[in-house]
């Protein structure tokens, strides 16, 4: 060991949070600063403290509730589903990140079952009305397949596109929606979340299968375990921001930075103006947007 050099070092509490806080994009520290704003102004607006910082579970359940069914555009329009969306997972961002550093999950935790049924029966409203982000193209055909899969963008020799390649065949094979919960996907529960929201009443069947390839370069599922195995072990996000530089041998060829909303609910549209494809297409699941399915 180097003279002056230590093996274990002593890092305050303000350096930890310091190095919390440069884990995520100044970009998303924006995104949920301006969202506890909003729902700042609400409290003020309603009457009520405006520090929901210390609100306890129960009351802050309660008041999201409402929140999600009333909150409006500074224009008095309705939200678009994918705003609501991230106005939403930047809130719950914005209380687990320094200097807060709350142990709650206002997305998934069973304490916030009554907001989050408020929530989805803001979404479904708002879909009723066509305010659902999700275009209804038709499914993507045989020939702007083989475009993708054979383009550089599809490569699973690459971090970039070995994830994209991952991502596309999950939307395609499982009809993933748009963006729907693809920001909160983690590595152990991504196939429930793949399947969760397909019902007995779906207008367009899916097998839910990804078929294996063995043998192929492009086969998914071979193309999953690749890019699970690359992962990096210090994030526990499905997808993760790629490196730049990276060698074949590398452990990981990703860095601990999850992909932000935006980037992950542009996917199919960057996909396809990359590939030139003949138009821009999504999944065979955007059918059932509209009817809240």
């Amino acid at each position: 060991m180097e003279s002056g050099k230590r093996r274990f070092v002593d890092t305050s509490d303000e350096e930890i949070e310091q190095k919390r806080l440069k884990m995520s994009a100044d970009k998303t520290i924006k995104q949920n600063i301006a969202a506890a704003t909003i729902f700042r102004e609400y409290l003020k607006v309603k009457k009520m403290d405006p520090g929901f910082e210390q609100y306890d579970t129960l009351k802050l359940d309660e008041v999201l509730g409402h929140f999600y069914m009333d909150v409006r555009k500074a224009d008095g329009n309705r939200y678009k589903t994918n705003s609501l969306q991230c106005l939403r997972y930047s809130l719950n961002r914005y209380l687990k990140a320094p200097p807060y550093n709350k142990k709650i999950d206002i997305v998934n935790d069973e304490s916030f079952s009554a907001s989050r049924e408020n929530f989805k029966a803001a979404m479904a409203e708002l879909k009723r009305m066509g305010l659902g982000d999700v275009e209804h193209y038709p499914c993507i055909d045989e020939a702007d397949r083989r475009k993708m899969y054979t383009s550089i963008y599809l490569s699973p020799n690459t971090p970039f596109g070995l994830q994209n390649k991952v991502q596309f065949d999950i939307r395609l094979y499982f009809c993933r929606r748009g963006m729907e919960n693809m920001p909160q996907n983690d590595k152990i529960h991504v196939f429930y979340e793949l399947t969760k929201n397909h019902r007995s009443s779906d207008k367009e069947k899916t097998s839910g299968i990804m078929p294996e390839n063995s043998g192929s370069e492009y086969c998914p599922v071979s193309s999953f375990e690749k890019y699970v195995n690359k992962l990096n072990p210090e994030c526990d996000k499905l997808w993760q921001r790629p490196k730049d530089q990276f060698w074949e041998e590398d452990p990981s060829w990703y860095y601990n930075i999850p992909v932000g909303e935006k980037t992950l609910g542009n996917f199919m549209s960057y996909l396809s103006k990359k590939c030139n494809l003949s138009e821009i297409r999504a999944t065979g699941a955007t059918v059932l947007a509209k009817n809240s399915y």
